[in-house]
């Protein structure tokens, strides 16, 4: 990957993880930026988003490398999104699943969550009155670029370039759980 510079919001840069079903995917983890968490209020309305201690909410943008470019409208762009999204909402919920199972997760402070990127709402709480903008998102916290297809923003990736589907999760938790959640392979 290229040496890059994220922001102060940049816990750990992009790193890779494996799925259990063996897919790679590239995840950095970020503590939610003030314009972001007053977003997040109309996305996530049931959940809690400030701070307390060492619980904090952070912002996890997800990238899978694409085999077909993703600017194209064509069947095979179509067909991969299909087996990427599946590919996303399996880990996520694998993700969400072990932030509520780690050892400091209480029933109502301790939560992670994803966003469907076709839709932008949120899996696995109520929706809001906004829908969450992965790729905006994404832009903004990795300071990677885009381009326009159309009416939709592809993410330039700045090693794989349109060949990426950026997806986003979210969690309230200490960040020791985060990471172990995510079996990362770095230091957290």
């Amino acid at each position: 990957m290229s040496e890059r510079h994220y922001g102060r919001t940049c816990v750990v840069a992009p790193f890779t993880v494996h799925t259990s079903a063996g897919h790679e995917l590239e995840v950095s983890i970020f503590r939610c930026p003030p314009t972001l968490r007053r977003e997040l209020k109309f996305v996530l309305p049931d959940r809690r988003l400030d701070d307390d201690g060492d619980v904090e909410l952070f912002i996890l943008p997800v990238m899978q490398r694409s085999s077909v470019d993703l600017m194209e409208w064509t069947d095979a762009a179509a067909t991969e999104k299909d087996v990427l999204l599946e590919r996303f909402v399996g880990f996520a919920h694998e993700f969400a699943d072990a932030v509520a199972g780690s050892a400091a997760a209480e029933a109502s402070t301790i939560w992670a969550d994803f966003t469907d990127p076709c839709s932008g709402y949120p899996v696995r709480s109520g929706r809001g009155s906004m829908v969450y903008p992965d790729v905006d998102a994404s832009r903004d916290l990795l300071k990677y670029s885009t381009v326009c297809a159309g009416p939709c923003g592809v993410l330039v990736h700045p090693d794989w370039g349109t060949r990426v589907y950026p997806t986003s999760m979210f969690a309230r938790a200490r960040l020791a759980d985060v990471c172990a959640a995510l079996h990362a392979p770095v230091a957290c």
